[in-house]
């Protein structure tokens, strides 16, 4: 049972990091580290010749659209270059790259009211 407990610890500090929490933001300890999320929602795209539907959150889709711009790529471009290379669930692969390019600095902390 314990493992169930860090996985969803992981996936909170994962999803906090991705919606640019504050450095030293613990969200694995957050009661509130879910709220203020848009829910999933689920798009069509074209990858590689092949249509796919992919569930992300909404963030993560804003933010994907924002790389996608930066690199003056089409969002399927950029969905293409990323499945090509990953391994496992292409939705967490999502995840993982939008973190990334946080922790490069290609993108930032989204602007507050």
């Amino acid at each position: 049972m314990r493992r169930g407990v860090n996985t969803v610890r992981r996936s909170k500090a994962i999803i906090a990091l991705a919606r640019r929490a504050p450095i030293g933001y613990d969200a694995a300890n957050s009661e509130n580290s879910m709220r203020g999320l848009t829910g999933v929602r689920k798009r069509s795209l074209t990858i590689a010749g092949h249509s796919t539907s992919l569930s992300l959150e909404e963030e993560f889709w804003q933010d994907l659209r924002a790389i996608a711009r930066g690199r003056n790529l089409s969002l399927s471009a950029l969905v293409g270059t990323i499945d090509a290379r990953r391994q496992g669930n292409l939705s967490s692969a999502l995840r993982l790259f939008v973190r990334d390019c946080y922790q490069r600095g290609e993108i930032g902390p989204a602007r507050r009211g």
